[in-house]
């Protein structure tokens, strides 16, 4: 018989179905790769059983969570994504990619995909050229996802103009671009500027999937949460050596590395190193997918630490 019932998507929404006189509970949970998670929980420490609340199992569902992520979590991952969606660099981009057989997610400020929008990031282009060069990008299994649709100063929270308000209204316009446009998965939020303080936080929950930042580092287990997911740039200011021992942190303890990168400006982005480092992935055997793949195989973990 089971005894928990699933009233929808928040963690509060969940009932307990207590027999009388049952002064013991097995809490089973089947995750998205098959592994079996159980929690257990005495109902003898409560004085009254109709007093029971999902959070009567947290110590005790942490402590099997724990020892279930050391056993099962133990798949690294790395995902690349290029940030702006610049016209030139992002062939740049592909063109490595395909050398080395990957696929990576595309960050578009998608005022550069707008037929009405002045402010276009790729002077000289018409928007369309863009456009279209993502969708075929799109249909080769490259991922393109929102970087916000103007990435201005509202974002930058240290800005005299920074504006929570303002900036929702920005993604909503992004994603809403997207959407109309034929894009896919478009709601894993890349954060201008990298900015993930509470406000954005809570702005990225009600819209995305998730927020990536850019406070480098590697992500391990739950980590910061689904929406401050650490993001590490690879910039020519960095050795190859750096970015190995990062690589090699990821294999040893089954870590999401997300690497980022801006090709729109060749001072910042490096193509020889960035090729090194992702064949020093390859020769690790580590799994290499774009935001949207990766987060199919990553995303149960938030699930299950978010529950309780």
């Amino acid at each position: 018989m089971s005894l928990l019932k699933n009233n929808g998507s928040s963690k509060d929404n969940y009932t307990f179905i207590v027999p009388e006189n049952v002064a013991f509970i097995r809490f089973t949970i089947m995750t998205s790769n098959s592994n079996i998670l159980k929690a257990y929980y005495n109902f003898t420490n409560l004085n009254n059983i109709q007093d029971f609340k999902l959070n009567d199992l947290q110590l005790n569902f942490n402590i099997n969570l724990n020892n279930f992520m050391k056993k099962s979590a133990k798949t690294p991952l790395i995902s690349w994504v290029d940030d702006d969606c610049n016209y030139e660099g992002i062939a740049n981009v592909k063109n490595i990619c395909d050398e080395l057989n990957i696929k990576c997610t595309f960050a578009c400020v998608t005022s550069g995909i707008s037929s009405t929008n002045e402010d276009i990031p790729n002077a000289g282009l018409n928007n369309s050229d863009l456009k279209n060069r993502l969708l075929d990008y799109q249909n080769l299994g490259f991922h393109i996802t929102s970087h916000s649709n103007h990435h201005a100063k509202i974002w930058q929270s240290t800005d005299e103009t920074y504006s929570p308000t303002e900036c929702e209204k920005d993604l909503i316009t992004s994603l809403n671009m997207l959407r109309e446009n034929g894009f896919l998965d478009y709601d894993f939020f890349i954060a201008p500027f990298g900015t993930h303080n509470t406000e954005i936080q809570e702005i990225a929950k009600r819209w995305t999937k998730a927020l990536f930042s850019s406070s480098g580092g590697l992500n391990h287990l739950n980590g910061n949460g689904r929406y401050n997911i650490n993001r590490l740039f690879i910039q020519s200011s960095n050795s190859l050596e750096s970015y190995k021992n990062y690589i090699n942190n990821c294999f040893e303890n089954g870590d999401w590395l997300v690497l980022g990168t801006h090709s729109g400006t060749p001072s910042e982005f490096d193509s020889n190193l960035v090729k090194q480092v992702f064949q020093y992935a390859q020769s690790k055997n580590i799994n290499i997918q774009p935001l949207n793949v990766a987060w199919k195989i990553r995303n149960y973990i938030y699930n299950l630490y978010e529950m309780f």
